[in-house]
């Protein structure tokens, strides 16, 4: 998100502990659509659904980007340090993310990332893939966080994932 990289860039400062990437996390390098919304929080690499866009009546307004793609593991400036804490917030391409980070998924011990359980996002994993794949890499407790709720169900939430 163009803008967003501008300000976190302006945090960088000449500190050698922040480095900034302006490139999107995924499965595979290269250049592709990106979906930037109005309400940018909602921006993805996915296309937001008419069911997002009914629960959230301010998703109005989005148009295509063109943004570079990069595999988390393959962004060798940076320097895992245990213990390796990573947040992501990313639109419901987290397992896309995970995918690209799969090689270094052995170094990362927390994992925070949200969950939908409704189909928010064109292409998006379901919740049983995503558990699967922390399971399946070792990690074994759990933490839901922020659960929001709509229509008496939870629609999406935080979740914590340690090894």
């Amino acid at each position: 998100i163009p803008h967003a990289y501008e300000k976190l860039k302006k945090l960088e400062n000449g500190d050698n502990l922040i480095k900034t990437f302006n490139c999107a996390l995924s499965t595979k390098n290269g250049v592709v659509d990106f979906y930037l919304n109005d309400f940018s929080d909602s921006s993805s690499l996915l296309k937001t659904t008419d069911v997002n866009k009914h629960d959230f009546k301010f998703l109005k307004n989005e148009k295509l980007i063109k943004v570079e793609t990069r595999r988390l593991e393959d962004i060798k400036e940076i320097i895992y340090k245990t213990p390796v804490y990573l947040k992501m917030d990313v639109q419901g391409a987290e397992l896309e993310v995970l995918q690209g980070a799969e090689s270094l998924i052995n170094k990362i011990d927390v994992v925070q990332l949200e969950v939908n359980f409704e189909n928010y996002y064109s292409g998006q994993a379901n919740y049983k893939n995503i558990f699967s794949f922390f399971f399946d890499n070792n990690f074994k407790y759990i933490f839901q966080d922020s659960p929001y709720f709509l229509r008496n169900k939870i629609v999406f939430s935080d979740f914590i994932f340690f090894k």
